[in-house]
C-alpha cells in the first residue's frame, strides 16, 4: 500500500515542508515589502504637517493591516511595524497602560502591571515618527505622575523614536521630549498662534536642555 507523501513526511519524522507561500509569509523582508506597498511607501517626515492629519482615503491601509496581524506571527509583526511606525498621539500608548478606575477618577488602585508595559514596549519600540499633539493636553496630571512613578516602566519609552514633532506644552510631551530616547535625531516644536507665553518659554527652557544633552 503507498503512503502518501505527507504522511510519508509524518512517519519518517520529519515535518512536512513549507509551501511557497508559507515560506513567503514567514520572510521579514518580503513582508516588509508587502506592508510598505499596502501603506504607499515610507512615511514623510521633514515637517510636522506631513504627520499630524491624514486625508480619510490614506486610513484603508490600516485597516487592511489590522486584519494582516491575525495571519501568522511574522506577519504580525511586520504589520505592527508599519500601523506604529508613524505616530500622531500619544494616547494610543497610554491605552494599553491604562488600568483600574475607581469610582474617584484619579485614583488608580491596581497600578500598572508589568505585563501592561511588556505590551506597550512592544509597541513603542517600533515608532519611529512620533507627534504629541494638542489633543494630549487632556491628560490629567495624576494619571501622568502614575505612569512616570511605575515601577516597572521600562528605561526608554522610545528606543528607536527618530523624530519628535511637539505641538503642545503638556507635561506628558516635555517628559517624553526628556526621556531617554538613544536613536532620537530630530526634534521640532511648533506651538500654534495661540499659544501662552508659559507656553514659548518651556519651549525654550526644553530646546536648551535637549540642545545640552547633545552636546
Amino acid at each position: 500500500m503507498s503512503i502518501p507523501v505527507a504522511d510519508q513526511a509524518l512517519v519518517s519524522g520529519l515535518a512536512p515542508q513549507a509551501s511557497p507561500q508559507q515560506r513567503v509569509l514567514g520572510t521579514a523582508e518580503l513582508l516588509t515589502t508587502i506592508t510598505g506597498n499596502l501603506k504607499g511607501g515610507p512615511a514623510v517626515t521633514a515637517d510636522i504637517s506631513t504627520v499630524h492629519k491624514e486625508p480619510p482615503t490614506k486610513t484603508v491601509w490600516k485597516r487592511q493591516l489590522v486584519s494582516m496581524t491575525r495571519v501568522n506571527k511574522a506577519l504580525f509583526h511586520a504589520a505592527i511595524d508599519a500601523l506604529w511606525g508613524t505616530m500622531g498621539s500619544l494616547k494610543p500608548f497610554l491605552a494599553i497602560l491604562k488600568c483600574d478606575y475607581a469610582t474617584e477618577p484619579n485614583t488608580f488602585p491596581h497600578g500598572i502591571t508589568a505585563e501592561a508595559w511588556m505590551r506597550f514596549e512592544l509597541y513603542s519600540g517600533r515608532t519611529r515618527t512620533l507627534l504629541l499633539s494638542s489633543s494630549d493636553m487632556s491628560m490629567s496630571p495624576c494619571w501622568a505622575f502614575h505612569v512616570l512613578m511605575s515601577p516597572d516602566r521600562p528605561p526608554s519609552w522610545f528606543p528607536t523614536l527618530k523624530h519628535l514633532f511637539i505641538g503642545s506644552a503638556s507635561s506628558p510631551s516635555f517628559v517624553i521630549a526628556l526621556s531617554p530616547c538613544p536613536a532620537l535625531e530630530h526634534v521640532q516644536i511648533n506651538f500654534d498662534s495661540g499659544a501662552k507665553l508659559a507656553d514659548t518659554n518651556s519651549a525654550m527652557a526644553l530646546t536648551a536642555s535637549l540642545s545640552q544633552r547633545a552636546k
